[in-house]
């Protein structure tokens, strides 16, 4: 089976589809390298100087993370987070976000605006259309060669 029809291949999307795709994926690795620096912070940094406090678990670190992100404020659920690194972490980290989301509105302001949903649409379309070809010749440029060209397939087709 021809892999090319199963998945649509890197170099047939469109500039801004990529562009879309890049910073879906930067969002995604944006979210998982708070959740490491949070889970990070919580084993390495809290817990020695908090032994009462456990270490962070994954769901923690990413659930405040996600609160970060989205701006919610429903305030600090992990304990020792008035501590100095993991306040500084968590200053930074805001930081970031502003530029990711700034980021971010500009590639899908960029999507919507340049018409992607209706350039895939009709790329979608033709493609689909060209998969479903057979026995066709597609003959660019139509100057004195072309002519030649295309006389000599219309004999060919006429002798089958």
């Amino acid at each position: 089976m021809d892999r090319r029809r199963i998945l649509p291949q890197w170099y047939q999307l469109t500039p801004v589809t990529r562009q879309l795709l890049r910073t879906l994926s930067a969002l995604l690795l944006f979210l998982l390298l708070g959740t490491l620096g949070f889970y990070l912070l919580g084993y390495y940094y809290v817990a020695p100087r908090m032994p009462q406090a456990a270490p962070y678990s994954w769901l923690d670190c990413f659930y405040m993370v996600l609160i970060t992100v989205s701006t919610a404020g429903f305030g600090e659920i992990l304990p020792g987070m008035d501590l100095f690194g993991v306040r500084l972490f968590t200053s930074l980290y805001v930081l970031a976000t502003i530029g990711m989301t700034v980021y971010f509105a500009a590639s899908m302001t960029t999507f919507l605006v340049e018409g992607a949903f209706t350039q895939l649409g009709k790329r979608r379309k033709m493609l689909k259309k060209i998969a479903q070809l057979e026995r066709h010749v597609i003959v660019c440029g139509l100057g004195n060669t072309g002519i030649h060209v295309v006389k000599e397939l219309i004999g060919l087709a006429l002798r089958k």
